[in-house]
């Protein structure tokens, strides 16, 4: 009967993507085909679901959420472009120029001109991938700001999945409803999904890569390895520094996470096995990325970078503007002055914008979200002991994955909103740990609840057999 009832869902989900995939090639409108678009990848989600969560009411669970917030989200993208276009001119600047490149692009390929701007070697190939994708789907389906924006829409959603499967590895259902919820629903990250940026596809590699890692702990499948390459793939082709970092933290941990060593010489040759990966990974990344960005990612570039963000901030507040500028003055003379500051920057990167002046209204919005984020850090703490006493090494991998990736972003990010933008990569990972100390400090809270009930119950009892 199972068999039965997953053939036809099987069939049933198949005639659903088959029709609109029609629909898609079809549509006279490119929002109609927008629309497609985002059912043909909702459902392609669904079935991801359905393969990876065996527990029926668990698919419901996750259908719900994923429902809702891929609604949410292409609501929020349709009011940014035709409801409340201010909002969009707001919050969409380097979006909006991206698409501007691809409707060009996409143009001049109607038109059967060659368009120069093709790339002549790979280190030039990163930057113009979202303009590609772009303008494809513009030269087929006609222009559209949705079209492009419904991919990211869905790559970040499948991260509260990957979340949720991370999390149910190990605890309770509870907890990881509970990732799934906050990676689903956070804000900033639902906000930035919506614009045709990098940082939602970034964020899908990372959460992907590290389940597909942890997966090859327990089994070496198909599934478990696509899955990795595809992360790399995805973190690298996208944002190559940010992949090469990626890449390094996880094969820095791969020892430990997939081979398991139990004796003192297991462990010995795991951590050679782990420098030697680590380090060549690091060796092979620097050199592509000298090759892609010359000297545009050292410490030199980010400190004048940083410095110049400063100069800006400076001349608006003596104008009387507002600025999303950091509160700290955190400048250094030279690259060593930026890694000594690292114990500043890092936990400033972490939570900016601090809630404690008044700024712009866009400034002012994240409050709440940045004092909630506040309410988490306890909960981050008791996850991060809870997970680390009982599965270390998957701690261990989860977090040398995001730890280069901060180390580098606290370095080289300056203003509050490039912080949000860049800490919502690695947020998803952070957020894990927090549904793990929540669920504990729930648990904990009704086991006190349950004894506080009990005592009076037996004292009442006592109390009526005494003569």
């Amino acid at each position: 009967m199972t068999r039965q009832l997953a053939t036809s869902n099987s069939l049933i989900v198949g005639a659903l993507v088959a029709a609109a995939g029609v629909l898609l090639m079809a549509s006279p409108a490119p929002d109609v085909a927008a629309v497609c678009l985002l059912g043909v990848l909702s459902l392609a989600l669904w079935v991801l679901a359905r393969s990876l969560v065996p527990e029926d009411r668990e698919v419901r669970f996750l259908s719900w959420v994923l429902f809702a917030t891929i609604v949410l989200r292409f609501a929020f993208a349709v009011a940014q472009h035709y409801v409340w276009p201010t909002l969009g001119n707001m919050l969409q600047q380097d979006a909006r120029a991206i698409l501007s490149e691809g409707r060009l692009l996409a143009e001049d390929w109607r038109s059967g001109f060659s368009s120069p701007a093709w790339p002549t070697s790979f280190s030039r190939l990163h930057n113009w991938l979202h303009v590609y994708r772009s303008a494809l789907q513009f030269r087929y389906f006609g222009y559209s700001p949705l079209l492009p924006e419904v991919t990211n829409i869905v790559l970040s959603a499948s991260a509260a999945l990957a979340g949720y499967l991370v999390v149910r590895r190990w605890t309770s259902v509870r907890a990881a409803r509970l990732a799934a919820l906050l990676i689903a629903f956070w804000p900033s990250i639902m906000v930035w999904s919506t614009h045709n940026l990098k940082d939602p596809v970034n964020m899908a590699a990372v959460a992907w890569s590290t389940y597909g890692i942890l997966q090859l702990r327990d089994r070496v499948t198909v599934f478990a390895v696509s899955t990795v390459i595809a992360g790399w793939a995805l973190g690298f082709l996208i944002r190559p520094y940010l992949g090469v970092l990626m890449i390094t933290g996880q094969m820095m941990a791969v020892g430990l996470v997939v081979v398991k060593p139990r004796t003192l010489l297991g462990r010995y040759l795991a951590l050679v096995l782990t420098l030697m990966l680590g380090g060549l990974s690091a060796g092979i990344g620097n050199q592509q990325i000298r090759q892609m960005y010359g000297e545009a990612l050292t410490l030199r570039y980010a400190e004048a970078k940083r410095q110049g963000f400063y100069d800006r901030a400076t001349r608006s507040r003596a104008e009387g503007k507002t600025h999303s500028e950091y509160i700290l003055d955190l400048r250094a003379t030279s690259p060593t002055g930026s890694i000594l500051q690292l114990p500043l920057r890092i936990p400033l990167f972490l939570v900016s914008p601090v809630p404690i002046t008044r700024g712009s209204p866009r400034l002012m919005a994240t409050y709440p979200e940045m004092l909630f984020l506040y309410w988490l850090i306890l909960p981050l703490i008791v996850g991060i002991r809870q997970v680390w006493r009982t599965y270390r090494e998957e701690a261990v991998l989860v977090l040398s994955t995001i730890t280069p990736v901060t180390i580098v972003f606290s370095i080289g990010t300056s203003i509050s909103g490039e912080a949000m933008r860049y800490r919502d990569i690695i947020l998803p990972a952070l957020l894990l740990f927090a549904a793990v100390g929540w669920a504990v400090r729930l648990q904990a809270k009704e086991e006190r609840a349950r004894r506080d009930h009990r005592a009076p119950v037996s004292r009442t009892t006592e109390l009526a057999k005494a003569p």
